[in-house]
């Protein structure tokens, strides 16, 4: 219960300082290419965003579109923490899921690099993975109480 708190505490953290990014350095005025109520968006952060925004028939994007996108999400990722919604249960629920699958998804993708298979290689691929999770389970000290497991 503990590690959960920390751990919710840390994304509250981790989740306010991403929304308040540079606030504690000095931004270059011509780095910034918009300000949303304080919130600086610089050019790194602008070309983060165009890196994954989607392109026309040409492969070109439309930066208008792109800056428009960036101050409506801005402007509504500031309106729900006005409203506390970042500071709800459920939303710090979802939050520790993301982190927990996205880090697994990294290990496993680490994983699967450090032993050199290709796609090709799916089913052994699959089935070397499954053994280094187990083995992984067996050094693991796993207490499983079968009287809280069977009232669920």
């Amino acid at each position: 219960m503990l590690n959960k708190k920390f751990f919710l505490i840390l994304v509250f953290i981790f989740v306010s300082g991403a929304l308040v990014s540079g606030c504690g350095e000095k931004v270059k005025q011509e780095d910034v290419i918009v300000k949303v109520n304080g919130y600086i968006v610089t050019s790194q952060d602008f070309a983060s965003e165009m890196q994954y925004a989607p392109r026309d028939v040409y492969g070109k994007v439309d930066k208008n579109k792109i800056l428009d996108l960036i101050i409506k999400k801005q402007v509504l990722i500031q309106e729900a923490q006005k409203q506390g919604l970042d500071r709800k249960p459920s939303f710090m629920r979802a939050i520790e899921r993301y982190w927990q699958q996205t880090l697994i998804k990294e290990l496993l993708d680490t994983e699967t690099k450090r032993i050199s298979l290709t796609e090709k290689d799916v089913a052994k691929r699959e089935k070397v993975l499954t053994e280094w999770v187990d083995g992984l389970c067996k050094k693991s000290d796993i207490k499983i109480n079968p009287k809280n497991l069977e009232k669920m």
